[in-house]
């Protein structure tokens, strides 16, 4: 399969759909525009969450740290990914 224009568009297509899907179905008590609204707002502070998370890495013999405690950037957008699931 080729990846072309189409494809990519496809591909946003179905992710929209799908991200239309669960915020009405995560907040079948709201009008739509608003439901829609919610799960939009919690998709960008997560990519925020992740984006901050990533420019405060540091490097050390090839792998990426946060902050001071030993983490790695791997585990810490694990956390977050698994803290956004419950």
């Amino acid at each position: 399969m080729t990846i072309g224009r189409d494809t990519t568009q496809n591909m946003a297509k179905d992710t929209v759909m799908e991200n239309l899907a669960q915020a009405i179905t995560a907040h079948p008590d709201l009008p739509m525009g608003q439901a829609i609204a919610i799960e939009q707002a919690e998709i960008s502070f997560k990519a925020g969450m992740n984006y901050g998370i990533w420019l405060f890495a540091w490097w050390k013999d090839g792998v990426q740290y946060v902050g001071t405690s030993g983490r790695t950037l791997k585990e810490a957008l694990k956390e977050i990914e698994d803290s956004d699931a419950k």
